[in-house]
């Protein structure tokens, strides 16, 4: 027992002496000075009365409710260069310093744009990108800008330079077409001949900077007036230049060769006390200068023969009984005839027999009579060869014969009129060659003329119909309109009719596509087109009264009301302002292309149909049903009537080409 009480004291003593040590364990105990100390943890001294939950950095005095700090409290906080409690011309939304060119939009600092430097929208000082805003801004492709267009800069902002395709007056520039055009030279001067410049693309070969002829450049800059340059100068004396100088093929040395147009009709028998004929139809409709023949006859007595040619209402005779020509004693009796006749040749026919031959004739001579009743003369139609065989016993052939044309002119004017019977008819303006254009039809009133494309359009049994101007290659473009008008603008490439029964106007191309609806009247008739205004102008048939109406079918209008009788034709001349028309009964009128003015032209025709008019001429035709003709008359006052010729038939629609 005493030994379990003193190692129960020693233990005690001993944890005495240790009972204020670091240890982790906390125990009451005394320090040196006798006060008491707490139960300790890593060295901390807790007071029992604190919350565990308290931050011991905590103001005593803070609201727990206050809101955290952020940009825009008006409080520059850390991480903030500033806050004024929004935009202000010093700071940015973002509470970053304001400065151009920092990313940031601020219109309080007076800022458009802020792409955080230049961009295509927006200037490096922050204002829009525009040309013309005096600041040049590479990324919006700006090489330059003067606030507009300075000699240095276009107005596009772009570098001036001849040939940019800007023009740029104050550079000293013209006009700029990027490069040489017809209207510009490549210096950025406007393009002229006789500048000094040679502009290809002017159609200029030449510029000697006058306007004269026969210096080595035509006066026009496009000839340097060498034969075989393919230009006709007439100024030199050319008829034809077709590349170089050889003969034989229409044109020897800038020279035109004859065009020859031979018969078909051949051989034929030359018989005794008989008139043979031999005949050409040259295809086409022009006016010749000069006629030459070339005859080519086998005969064993030339002095038997009698030789004429025939064309329309003129005939010419080139040989009368050779015998004769020669006067008594010198009669040609040799064989064969191979010749020219040519008004132009230094030896007439009459000298021209060489005996014995073949051929006795041989070569170029002159008719007996002149072949110029020819010059000038519509070439289409027959040209007649006759000969006669005036004594028995010899006999021969026409082997062989030709026209040969020379300085063909301009297709001759013609009019042209539809009867409503059976047929489309021509005639050229001085009434020579009537020709039926196109029989065998039904139901057929009007025609029109479209002479830049050669063709005519006629309507038959409620189809419309183009056609070459002389009938043929007929084709049907439009079907199942009752057309009683019809008119072509051959530059705006528009057909416009009547289509009288649906009381409409209508127009298509001049192929007939794209059909569209340009007007609407009571039983629409003749009608024309006013190329240089794209007005159209119709005439009613009932209840009489002109309209006129654009092109596209807008602005259709009454331009003079209560005609009386009824509407069945119209002219309009655009360049004198004029429109002409009538209502079947015995007038022409004339108005202003307003209708303005209207007065009676001419009166006392019975029955006026179709109406056209050739300006050029300044003759006015139309159709005189009654009389059976088609007439003209002076276009300014409607004196000088005259019958052209005979319409054979009811003429109703007519067209001058």
């Amino acid at each position: 027992m005493t030994h379990l009480k003193i190692s129960t004291l020693l233990t005690a003593l001993a944890l005495a002496v240790t009972g204020c040590s670091d240890d982790v364990t906390s125990s009451p105990c005394e320090d040196e000075d006798g006060e008491g100390c707490s139960e300790t943890t890593g060295g901390t001294t807790d007071d029992p009365t604190d919350d565990p939950t308290d931050d011991p950095t905590d103001d005593p005095t803070d609201d727990p409710t206050d809101p955290p700090p952020s940009c825009g409290d008006g409080v520059v906080d850390e991480g903030e260069e500033c806050d004024d409690g929004g935009e202000s011309e010093q700071c940015d939304a973002d509470c970053t310093s304001a400065a151009c060119g920092d990313g940031v939009l601020n219109m309080s600092a007076g800022e458009s744009c802020d792409d955080g430097g230049e961009s295509a929208e927006c200037n490096d000082d922050c204002t829009p990108a525009a040309c013309g805003d005096g600041i040049i801004n590479a990324s919006a492709e700006e090489a330059c800008d003067d606030m507009g267009e300075s000699q240095s800069c276009d107005a596009d902002c772009t570098a001036a330079s001849c040939g940019d395709g800007t023009t740029n007056a104050a550079a000293g520039e013209a006009c700029d077409g990027g490069g040489e055009s017809a209207e510009c030279n490549d210096d950025c001067t406007a393009a002229a001949c006789g500048d000094g410049i040679i502009n290809a693309s002017a159609g200029e070969v030449c510029d000697d900077s006058n306007a004269d002829d026969l210096d080595g450049c035509s006066a026009n800059c496009q000839s340097n007036e060498n034969c075989g340059n393919l230009y006709l100068d007439l100024s030199t004396g050319e008829t034809c230049d077709d590349g170089n100088e050889m003969a034989g093929d229409g044109c020897d040395a800038c020279a035109a060769e004859p065009f020859q147009v031979c018969s078909s009709e051949i051989p034929v028998d030359i018989t005794d006390n008989m008139t043979v004929m031999s005949m050409i139809d040259p295809p086409f409709p022009y006016l010749v200068t000069d006629v030459d023949l070339a005859i080519d006859i086998t005969h064993s007595s030339l002095d038997d023969l009698d030789v004429e040619v025939t064309h329309g209402a003129t005939t010419v005779l080139i040989a009368d009984n050779f015998d004769n020509q020669m006067g008594p004693g010198n009669a040609c009796t040799g064989d064969d005839m191979l010749a020219i006749l040519d008004d132009d040749a230094n030896i007439s026919l009459e000298a021209a027999c060489v005996e014995p031959g073949p051929p006795a004739i041989d070569g170029r001579y002159a008719p007996a009579e002149s072949l110029s009743a020819f010059n000038n003369a519509d070439v289409s139609g027959s040209w007649t060869l006759s000969i006669s065989d005036a004594n028995e016993g010899e006999l021969g052939t026409l082997d062989r014969w030709c026209l040969n044309l020379n300085g063909f002119g301009a297709e001759p004017s013609r009019v042209y009129w539809a009867t409503t019977s059976s047929s489309v008819w021509s005639v050229e303006a001085d009434g020579a060659n009537p020709t039926e254009v196109v029989g065998g039809l039904q139901s057929n009133f009007v025609v029109a003329t479209d002479p830049a494309n050669g063709h005519i359009y006629y309507d038959h049994s409620a189809t419309i119909t183009r056609s070459d101007v002389d009938g043929a290659n007929p084709v049907d473009l439009i079907v199942g309109n009752s057309v009683f008008g019809l008119a072509v603008d051959s530059s705006a490439g528009y057909l416009f009719w009547s289509d009288f029964n649906f009381d409409r106007v209508m127009r298509a191309d001049l192929d007939g596509d794209n059909v569209m609806e340009v007007g609407v009247a009571d039983s629409p008739s003749g009608m024309a087109a006013d190329p240089v205004n794209q007005k159209l102008y119709f005439i009613t048939y009932n209840n009489t009264q002109l309209y006129r109406v654009n092109y596209d079918g807008s602005d259709q209008e009454v331009i003079v009301p209560n005609l009386g009788g009824q509407g069945i034709a119209v002219a309009v001349d655009p360049a004198a302002g004029l429109v002409y028309y009538s209502n079947r009964a015995d007038n022409i009128f004339v108005a202003e292309l307003d209708g303005a003015n209207p007065s009676v032209l001419l009166n006392g025709q019975s029955v006026v149909q179709g109406l056209d008019i050739d300006t050029e001429a300044g003759l006015i035709y139309w159709a005189a049903p009654t009389a059976g003709m088609i007439r003209a008359a002076n276009l300014a006052d409607g004196s000088n009537v005259q019958d052209i010729t005979m319409s054979n038939g009811n003429a109703w629609g007519l067209a001058f080409m």
